[in-house]
This record gives C-alpha cells, sequence and structure tokens, in this order.
C-alpha cells in the first residue's frame, strides 16, 4: 500500500474516533493531498484548533482559507529555514475554499496532533481547555502518532 493511501485511511480513522466523552466531536477528514508525505520536518501540536484544521481539513488553515494564529506565527519562524506550513501543492476543501501551495524553494512541514479532536472551552470561557491525560492517552493507545 502507498503512503498516501495509508494516510488516507489513518485520517479516515482519526476523523471516526470519538471515544473521548469531553471532546468535540466536529472534525473534518484531513485532506491527504494538502500533506508533504516527504517532509524533513514533523511537528506535533498538543491538540486541534478550534476553527482550523478540524473545520479545514488543512493543518493551521481556517474554513475560509485564512492562516490560523498558530499557522502565522509558525509561517514567520520557519520562513527562516525556507520551511513553511502552507502545502506542497494547491487543495481544495470541501467547502470550496483554495489553499495555495508553498512558494518556489520551501518545503512544506508535516503536523499531527497528540490529541486528534478539540477539547472545546473551559468552562469559564477563559480559552481552549487543555486535554486531560486520559484523553491525551487514548489516542496515544490507539496508535495515531506513531502511524
Amino acid at each position: 500500500m502507498e503512503k498516501i493511501d495509508e494516510l488516507r485511511e489513518l485520517y479516515i480513522e482519526i476523523r471516526n474516533c470519538h471515544v473521548c466523552p469531553r471532546m468535540d466531536k466536529e472534525k473534518s477528514l484531513r485532506l491527504v493531498q494538502a500533506v508533504n508525505t516527504e517532509s524533513d520536518v514533523f511537528i506535533i501540536s498538543q491538540t486541534l484548533a478550534a476553527n482550523q484544521l478540524r473545520k479545514s481539513g488543512v493543518n493551521f488553515f481556517q474554513a475560509v482559507g485564512h492562516l490560523g494564529n498558530t499557522g502565522a506565527s509558525l509561517e514567520r519562524f520557519l520562513k527562516n529555514f525556507r520551511r513553511t506550513v502552507y502545502t506542497p501543492r494547491q487543495v481544495t476543501t470541501s467547502s470550496q475554499v483554495i489553499i495555495p501551495k508553498c512558494k518556489p524553494g520551501y518545503n512544506a512541514v508535516y503536523n499531527t496532533e497528540i490529541a486528534q479532536c478539540y477539547p472545546g472551552k473551559n468552562i469559564d470561557g477563559s480559552g481552549d481547555r487543555v486535554p486531560q491525560g486520559q484523553e491525551l492517552q487514548r489516542c496515544i493507545s490507539k496508535g495515531f502518532l506513531i502511524r
């Protein structure tokens, strides 16, 4: 099986996983065409953001096609090393938004999360909830990060 086909199967499994009752169940299918399978940089985030990958299917991008805050900050840092969060090829999301490909001479990084769901907001509304240890452990036990 080709690497891209393995990723597609993994992304389907991740989208269909809803074992953590406190985690938000909404998450778009990650777009394999937005991934650089030959990336030399592998970034591991804590969890999904409220309005980026889980809405667009593309890491760091909002559903409207703009970089989110984390993506914009990371992009500024990565460009010092000729790396980027932009996709290796232009992709169209399920809502028909076009995400442009990276600039020539730049290599797209690969990103995944330890917790593959959005944990929701804190009870007091002060920001995103940090995933609990058992939530992180469930994702780790599923083997998502390793695969």
